[in-house]
């Protein structure tokens, strides 16, 4: 913070974030669980809010500045 004076100041804030990951947060609240359609020998989780279960790779970045 600056503060030239008592009635006079400034504050300066920086943001910076870089986010990587496999697959995009989509919403898939109904997804039951259960065997994977493409390898009946792998066990898919329950879904729910911001969760999707693929097999699928589907890089992504963010990056906030």
């Amino acid at each position: 913070m600056w503060k030239p004076n008592d009635v006079f100041s400034v504050e300066l804030a920086f943001l910076n974030s870089s986010v990587h990951g496999d697959g995009g947060p989509q919403v898939n609240p109904d997804f039951a669980g259960g065997a994977s359609p493409i390898d009946p020998s792998v066990t898919l989780p329950p879904g729910g809010h911001y969760q999707e279960f693929s097999q699928i790779d589907q890089p992504y970045s963010r990056y906030t500045t």
